[in-house]
């Protein structure tokens, strides 16, 4: 696999989910990164045990520094996407044709780290068919007046106790179980934090040992991610629904900055291009590491003769406008855009999806900042607020 973007590890529930013997297989075969992040393979111990014995490696993979070994990265990067609930056919159909033998009480996250050594190849293949269908969504928050009107704090341990603190009493007043955890990691100029938290409580039907029916409840393990870009002052947030979006929003400018009301949900994404320069907005010659744009899918609001909304999917959606003499006028409120990026060194282009005000959709991490370069050198990204934007700063000349 190749990629001009280094691959992010971002799933540390997925060693959690791999079956002690498998994940021992794989970490084997770098002794000098084991040794390095002081992990002893020996402490894998029981499930319950495997996040306390794997932070050291964990700690190594989300920081993602230059001794840290691609391969490993792309290993996980690759069984994460096989093993994701659906779709499962293609999964066990390439297993049975590679003659891998599958246990019976195997996990999905087991069944990919198992194609992938005994058949590293088969699971490539298998990834670049499936990486379409992995998205993840980030809001952008960002300053409210575009100023640097404060400095940030350090991301110090006392700041991430804060931060833990007030998590957890969130997500407790919600009936959740104690025991949120914050990781801060940097990246360049970013600073990625990783949530660990317990999700909604869920009650699934289940067979038991003498093959009856049974039911287990339990509260899953789940992440959020929040990803704060100082240069610009703008924090991505990925999360469970509004509320907690709003909550990271607040907290994080709180902490980090001083206000609680530093970074505000606005603005800072259009699709106005797309109607000033037509097929223009598409251009990436300025942007090394993308190959070509294509817009496959734009959804409008239409305010002539009535409200409503209408729909362009294609290969070319411009191609498709213009065969129905279609012209995009201030009168269609673009709803979201999908665009098709090929980037240089990979086979199969990605999806990222464009929502105005404040939402976009990448189906790798590494993606973000490649295409934020794109979106403000075509205008999709707003460099300077709106006038009233800018207009009531009293609030800030005594912070």
């Amino acid at each position: 696999m190749s990629d001009p973007r280094p691959l992010r590890f971002t799933r540390p529930d997925l060693l959690r989910a791999l079956a002690p013997e498998l994940l021992c297989e794989l970490l084997v075969r770098f002794p000098a990164f084991l040794a390095a992040a002081g992990l002893d393979l020996d402490d894998l111990g029981t499930n319950e045990k495997r996040f306390a014995a794997c932070r050291p490696l964990i700690d190594e993979l989300l920081k993602n520094g230059p001794t840290t070994p691609t391969p490993l990265v792309e290993a996980l990067f690759i069984i994460s996407v096989l093993a994701e609930p659906e779709p499962t056919e293609e999964l066990w159909h390439t297993l049975t044709q590679a003659g891998i033998a599958i246990p019976p009480d195997a996990s999905l996250a087991d069944l990919a780290l198992a194609l992938w050594l005994r058949a590293p190849e088969k699971a490539r293949q298998l990834y670049l068919g499936r990486v379409q269908l992995r998205t993840r969504s980030f809001e952008t928050h960002a300053a409210r007046t575009f100023l640097k009107a404060a400095s940030l704090r350090p991301v110090s341990g006392t700041a991430l106790s804060e931060l833990r603190h007030a998590i957890e009493l969130f997500f407790t007043k919600q009936n959740r179980p104690a025991g949120c955890q914050v990781f801060a990691y940097q990246r360049g100029q970013e600073h990625w934090f990783m949530i660990r938290r317990s999700d909604r409580f869920r009650r699934i039907a289940t067979v038991n040992a003498d093959g009856l029916s049974d039911s287990a409840g339990f509260y899953a393990e789940a992440f959020d991610v929040v990803v704060l870009d100082p240069e610009n002052e703008h924090l991505h947030i990925h999360a469970d629904g509004v509320r907690a979006t709003r909550m990271y929003s607040a907290l994080f400018g709180f902490v980090l900055y001083g206000r609680d009301a530093h970074f505000e949900d606005c603005g800072r994404f259009t699709l106005d291009p797309l109607r000033d320069l037509g097929r223009a907005a598409l251009a990436c010659a300025d942007v090394p590491a993308i190959r070509e744009i294509q817009l496959v899918e734009l959804h409008v609001e239409s305010s002539i003769p009535l409200l409503h909304k209408v729909s362009f999917k294609a290969e070319d959606v411009f191609a498709m406008l213009d065969d129905q003499e279609i012209q995009l006028t201030i009168q269609h409120r673009r709803l979201r855009a999908v665009f098709l990026f090929h980037f240089k060194g990979d086979a199969k282009p990605r999806r990222v999806t464009i929502k105005p005000r404040n939402q976009t959709c990448y189906q790798h991490d590494a993606d973000s900042r490649v295409v934020a370069a794109w979106m403000i050198k075509r205008g999709f990204a707003k460099t300077t607020p709106p006038a009233k934007e800018v207009q009531d700063v009293s609030h800030l000349e005594g912070s």
